[in-house]
C-alpha cells in the first residue's frame, strides 16, 4: 500500500470568544497495485459541556465542518473514505450521575450507550448519522482526576471517538488507552482497509458537486468585488 498527493486544510469556528472548536483534515491517495482510493482523515474538537443546547451546538459544528470544509476542491463529506476522530465531546443524556456510576461499576456498556448522545444521532438528519463506529467495549473516557477515577465535576461520558464513513473499511479493534497527563483517556482503533474502484455514477456526481462548489466560490468573490465597487462609487460621489 502506497500513499501520495497529500493535502491539508484547517478550520476554526467559535461559539464565544472564550471557547474555540476546530478541525484539521488531510487527504491522500492510497494505492494497492492498480487500485487507487482517496482517503481523508479529520481530527475535530467540538464544543464541551452537558445539556441540550450544547448537544445541538455540537451537531451544528459537526455539520458545518463536514459540509463546508474542503481539502483541495473536495468537501470532507464527499470523500469515499473518511475518518473523523478526536474529542467530539458528546455526553450522556436523560440520566443521573448515580445511574452512570452504577452502570460503570457493573460494566453495563449497553446501558451506558443507550444514554450516549452520539448514538442518539444514528437516525437523525445530521451528517454524523452517515458514520459508523467500531463496537465500544470499554468504559467512558472522560472526566478523570489525578487518581484516574471519575471526577465529581462532570458526568462520565464517551467524549473521545473514532468514526468512519466508507465501504472499504473493516474495524479490527477499538479500545481506550490509560494516559495520566490528561483528564481524558485517548482511544485507539485498528482497521482493515481495501481500496475499491468507485463506480462511474458516483464519479460523475462527485465531479458535478465539485464544479458547483467551485462556481459558488467564484461567484462569492465576484459579488464581494461588485459590492466594494458600488460602495466605492457611493463614497466618491458624495465627496
Amino acid at each position: 500500500m502506497e500513499a501520495s498527493g497529500l493535502g491539508c486544510w484547517v478550520c476554526i469556528t467559535t461559539k464565544v470568544l472564550t471557547m474555540t472548536v476546530g478541525a484539521v483534515a488531510i487527504s491522500f491517495v492510497a494505492q494497492k497495485q492498480q487500485t487507487q482510493a482517496l482517503v481523508c482523515l479529520c481530527s475535530a474538537h467540538l464544543g464541551p459541556h452537558e445539556g441540550f443546547k450544547n448537544f445541538e451546538w455540537r451537531n451544528t459544528e459537526s455539520d458545518h465542518i463536514l459540509s463546508q470544509m474542503a481539502v483541495g476542491n473536495r468537501l470532507l463529506i464527499e470523500h469515499p473514505t473518511l475518518f473523523l476522530f478526536g474529542d467530539l465531546n458528546y455526553r450522556m443524556h436523560d440520566c443521573k450521575r448515580d445511574d452512570i456510576l452504577g452502570w460503570i461499576q457493573d460494566k453495563q456498556i449497553d446501558m451506558l450507550l443507550q444514554r450516549d448522545e452520539l448514538k442518539a444521532l444514528e437516525k437523525s438528519k445530521h451528517l454524523l448519522s452517515r458514520f459508523m463506529e467500531p463496537k465500544i467495549t470499554f468504559l467512558p473516557t472522560y472526566k478523570l482526576d489525578s487518581k484516574r477515577e471519575y471526577s465529581k465535576k462532570r458526568l462520565p461520558a464517551y467524549c473521545d471517538r473514532i468514526l468512519y464513513n466508507s465501504e472499504s473499511v473493516q474495524p479490527m479493534s477499538y479500545d481506550r488507552v490509560p494516559f495520566s497527563l490528561s483528564d481524558h483517556d485517548p482511544v485507539i482503533a485498528m482497521f482493515m482497509f481495501e481500496p475499491q474502484e468507485p463506480n462511474k455514477a458516483s464519479q460523475v456526481s462527485s465531479w458535478i458537486q465539485r464544479r458547483l462548489l467551485f462556481i459558488l466560490r467564484v461567484n462569492q468573490f465576484r459579488i464581494l468585488f461588485l459590492l466594494l465597487l458600488w460602495l466605492g462609487s457611493v463614497f466618491f460621489s458624495r465627496n
